[in-house]
């Protein structure tokens, strides 16, 4: 996959006075269609097939599958609604609890056979998701989080992710030992906290920590590529925005929502190198 950069919108603005960084991952630190796959896309069924084989469950009913599927989609309907029921506005699933049940299911009605168990299923849904979403690096997105490093600010991670969001970073940005070096700042993941973006609690727990290190929401900047989602949802919480317009297909401008209506991100930058630009740090330089 290569990334298609939307540069009509390119705002690249001087934003001063930042101390820390968090980012989006999917559409920012990481090349991705975003949002799920459609209901009836022909790759869902062959997708399955392979991650069920590769760990090692056999489909003995293959008219089946796409029973399995709605099963699937039925089930994290079903548990949005309940998180719903209980006041969360914007709920987020644990895949592996959801899969766990449909697989569990599925072997029960005899459309499957094999090991249904902790290990397996994570690797299953590994598996499924890395077959139906592939993704990969942003260009760019390495080199400009090492000149975030070197010059001094805080990076961190807020994102609508799921447990193997960590393995896909590893993969796309030099290996686990690499990437904790990196992001020393926090990590906020919607499936670890059962709430999703726009929600405010992952910017509020991610802000929380921030606070820790005495660094106020006014120093940090929020990167990401959906307007609601990123600028919307971080600049209510008082935090500087900026729109990553560096892939036409994960760009999430939401003109028709009311709530971005009138909204302007700080800056607007359609390669990550521009990003060190409106920190001024283009030089290499030091935070200051």
């Amino acid at each position: 996959m290569t990334a298609e950069p939307v540069c009509p919108l390119r705002a690249v603005r001087k934003v001063p006075g930042i101390r820390a960084v968090c980012f989006d991952v999917y559409g920012t630190l990481l090349i991705s269609a975003a949002g799920g796959e459609p209901a009836d896309s022909p790759e869902r069924v062959p997708s399955l097939v392979a991650a069920l084989r590769a760990v090692g469950m056999e489909v003995l009913v293959p008219e089946a599958l796409s029973k399995v599927l709605a099963d699937l989609d039925s089930a994290i309907v079903g548990e949005h609604n309940r998180c719903r029921q209980e006041g969360i506005e914007y709920p987020e699933v644990e895949i592996r609890t959801i899969w766990r049940g449909v697989l569990e299911g599925a072997a029960r009605a005899g459309i499957l056979t094999g090991p249904v168990h902790g290990w397996c299923v994570e690797r299953f849904c590994m598996e499924y998701e890395f077959r139906i979403h592939p993704v990969c690096p942003m260009p760019g997105a390495a080199v400009l989080l090492d000149t975030l490093r070197r010059a001094g600010l805080r990076l961190g991670l807020i994102s609508n992710a799921q447990f193997y969001t960590h393995s896909a970073l590893y993969a796309a940005l030099g290996g686990e030992v690499w990437v904790r070096e990196l992001f020393r700042g926090p990590l906020v993941f919607s499936y670890a906290l059962g709430e999703a973006k726009p929600g405010r609690r992952l910017f509020r727990t991610a802000l929380t920590v921030m606070e820790e290190w005495g660094i106020g929401p006014e120093a940090v900047l929020y990167v990401g590529n959906d307007m609601l989602n990123d600028v919307w949802a971080a600049s209510r919480e008082g935090m500087r925005t900026c729109l990553f317009a560096g892939d036409k297909r994960s760009l999430r401008l939401r003109s028709e929502d009311p709530r971005c209506a009138g909204l302007q991100p700080d800056a607007t930058v359609c390669r990550m190198g521009e990003i060190a630009e409106i920190l001024d740090l283009a030089e290499g330089g030091a935070v200051r």
